[in-house]
């Protein structure tokens, strides 16, 4: 299975006062990370498959265990790798690791 993959910043604007990165950010760098696969990787930019052509990605489902958190100046791996391929619908498993 192919990997792709990409470095996040934490930045001060993703955290809260102890410097921890709020859990939600996570979810925006997950959907970044998917726009920029589907754009770079499989040539379908989000914008024309939602504005041009009619079509979305729709997430189903969500499962996500978090390890230890991400803190201000972190540099997170974000790995996407495709589990499933489908006629209708696909399987993702997308990682997040400091330092890697």
């Amino acid at each position: 299975m192919a990997v792709f993959s990409r470095n996040v910043a934490v930045h001060f604007s993703d955290t809260d006062p102890a410097g921890i990165l709020f859990y939600p950010r996570y979810f925006e760098m997950t959907s970044a990370l998917i726009e920029d696969w589907f754009a770079e990787e499989l040539n379908h930019p989000f914008n024309q498959m939602h504005q041009g052509q009619g079509f979305g990605v729709p997430t189903l489902n969500l499962d996500i265990s978090f390890s230890t958190a991400s803190r201000i100046a972190d540099v997170l791996r974000l790995t996407l790798g495709v589990v499933r391929l489908g006629k209708s619908s696909f399987t993702l498993d997308i990682g997040a690791a400091c330092g890697a």
